[in-house]
C-alpha cells in the first residue's frame, strides 16, 4: 500500500484527498505530526536557512515512508528544496498540488478595490528533477 506524508500549511481537501487515492494508488495518508507544524509554517526569515532544525523532520519521514512513497511538500521555499532534495536522494516521490486562481475584483465607495480570489485544485505533479 502506497503512502503519502503530508507536509502543509493547511488541511488538504477531500477532492485532493481522492485524487490522491484514485489517481496515485495511495492508500495511507501520513499527516504531519504536532511537534513539527510549527517548524513547517513559521520557517524564520531571518539570517541563513535553519537547516540542522529540519533534521528530526527528515529522521520522522524516513521513519513514516518508504521507497516509492508520495511526500505533498508544499511551502517556505528553503523548507520545500530541502524536503524534496531529500525525497529524490531517498527514493520518495515529492509532488505538489496546482491551483486555478479565479479573482474578482469590486471597486469600493472609498476607492479602495477588495480582491477576491478563488483557488481550485487541478491536480498533482512530481517535482521536476534536472537530468
Amino acid at each position: 500500500m502506497k503512502s503519502v506524508a503530508i507536509l502543509l500549511s493547511h488541511q488538504p481537501t477531500t477532492e485532493q484527498l481522492a485524487q490522491l487515492e484514485n489517481e496515485w494508488g495511495v492508500g495511507r495518508i501520513v499527516p504531519l505530526p504536532d511537534e513539527f507544524r510549527t517548524l513547517w509554517t513559521s520557517v524564520p526569515p531571518d539570517g541563513p536557512f535553519p537547516k540542522e532544525a529540519f533534521a528530526p523532520l527528515l529522521a520522522w519521514l524516513e521513519q513514516s515512508t518508504a521507497e516509492g512513497d508520495l511526500v505533498w511538500v508544499q511551502g517556505e521555499f528553503g523548507a520545500t528544496f530541502l524536503v524534496s532534495s531529500w525525497c529524490f536522494a531517498h527514493r520518495r516521490i515529492p509532488v505538489y498540488a496546482t491551483t486555478r486562481r479565479e479573482s474578482e475584483d469590486h471597486a469600493q465607495p472609498d476607492g479602495s478595490v477588495v480582491r477576491r480570489q478563488v483557488f481550485r485544485h487541478v491536480r498533482f505533479r512530481e517535482y521536476p528533477i534536472f537530468p
